[in-house]
């Protein structure tokens, strides 16, 4: 015998109360989705209030800031000439080196272009920072050369901005120096370089 339908009642709630689950389920994955996003898109949780006030770094309360490199420079006053040497014989002079940069500079051993004269070859030079009343009276040569030689010695001093140092220069015509040597003359260049401390 076939069996009888049975109608139940509450199929209709049933379903309808899956539709109302599925549609909450869909809703609360939507919401966490959305706040997921949120906090990634922000990279983390923050405070709900946030403050922020500019460092004066000025006596004048501008935050404005610049920076400015220092200046390295070295003058050189006076013009060192060497006159009245013989075989033996020292000439000195001296001049001064300022420093008119706006750091301190290390003015250190001098460096020498040879000029490949007979002169040339037949002179020492001699130089010390003087910081005597009267430069070059009593010197005492702390860096010493000829030209095409190795300099000994050195004759360094540390400059601040706006000092000044003296310097001795001193040449002498070695006692060996040939005799077609008098009356004549030689120029050369003497460079001194100035670097921080």
């Amino acid at each position: 015998m076939p069996r009888p339908i049975r109608i139940r009642r509450n199929a209709g709630r049933e379903a309808h109360g899956r539709r109302w689950s599925i549609t909450f389920l869909k809703a609360a994955v939507t919401f966490a989705v959305a706040i997921g996003l949120s906090l990634t898109a922000v990279g983390g949780t923050y405070a709900l209030w946030s403050s922020t006030a500019p460092v004066p770094l000025m006596a004048s309360g501008a935050t404005n800031v610049t920076i400015k490199a220092g200046t390295a420079t070295l003058a050189v006053g006076g013009t060192p000439s060497l006159s009245g040497l013989y075989p033996g014989g020292t000439s000195r002079t001296s001049f001064t080196v300022t420093n008119t940069g706006s750091i301190a500079l290390v003015v250190g051993t001098p460096s020498l272009s040879n000029p490949g004269t007979l002169m040339s070859q037949n002179l020492a030079l001699g130089l010390n920072v003087d910081q005597t009343a009267t430069p070059c009276t009593s010197p005492s040569d702390t860096w010493t050369s000829a030209f095409g030689a190795t300099p000994v010695g050195t004759a360094d001093v540390t400059l601040a901005a706006g000092s000044s140092a003296t310097y001795c220069l001193s040449a002498t015509l070695l006692g060996s120096a040939p005799t077609a040597l008098q009356s004549a003359t030689t120029s050369f260049t003497l460079t001194l370089s100035g670097a921080q401390p």
